[in-house]
């Protein structure tokens, strides 16, 4: 079953990297950032194992000088930075010096 699910993802993996070359480097600049904003809260509603071990260390961090609800704040704002700074990747990738 693992090997079945490897030989599916890498391909679809690979897809989406070509997808993400072609179509986002022709955005602008708040269409990267809208699109970051709803990978990030879509990465945080459905990464449940990953949601898991960011509140997990975030009580590492904080103990409990942080209440939940600032854990789960912190942890959405964090999805919606990575997924910006994967997308920003690709968008710098063409035109960077224009761009910075």
């Amino acid at each position: 079953m693992a090997k079945l699910y490897r030989q599916i993802r890498a391909p679809l993996e690979r897809g989406a990297i070509h997808f993400a070359m072609a179509i986002i480097p022709s955005l602008p600049r708040c269409g990267v950032l809208a699109l970051a904003k709803t990978g990030g809260w879509l990465g945080y509603w459905f990464d449940w194992r990953g949601g898991r071990v960011g509140l997990a260390n975030l009580d590492v961090a904080f103990g409990e000088s942080k209440s939940l609800s600032e854990k789960k704040r912190i942890l959405k704002t964090s999805f919606i930075t990575m997924t910006r700074t994967l997308i920003d990747t690709f968008w710098f990738a063409h035109h960077s010096t224009k761009r910075l």
